[in-house]
């Protein structure tokens, strides 16, 4: 279980301007998740990680969350992987479950 925590509400916007193509906006909220080193004990301090939002209205509120296991998938070449848009489910409604 990835537990992430979002101290803010706060969106970030940046402009990604491809080689080819139209720029577009990409929005992003900072969030910290708790991870676990290769020996299987969760590492001393949360790392800040970024959330791919779908616009600037839709940030996740503050809040202490796991990631929903709909957020991951196997990829093309059989690896599993974490989707760009993830799902987090607050972390009260797993034990409430």
């Amino acid at each position: 279980m990835i537990e992430i925590e979002v101290k803010s509400s706060h969106v970030e916007t940046r402009t990604v301007r491809p080689r080819n193509g139209d720029p577009f906006d990409v929005y992003e909220q900072e969030a910290y998740a708790r991870t676990y080193g290769p020996d299987g004990k969760p590492r001393p301090y949360p790392e800040r990680i970024r959330i791919a939002l779908e616009s600037t209205s839709s940030p996740w509120p503050v809040g202490t969350y796991i990631l929903h296991p709909a957020s991951l998938y196997v990829n093309r070449f059989g690896d599993l992987s974490i989707s760009r848009q993830i799902r987090l489910m607050k972390k009260s409604d797993l034990k409430a479950a």
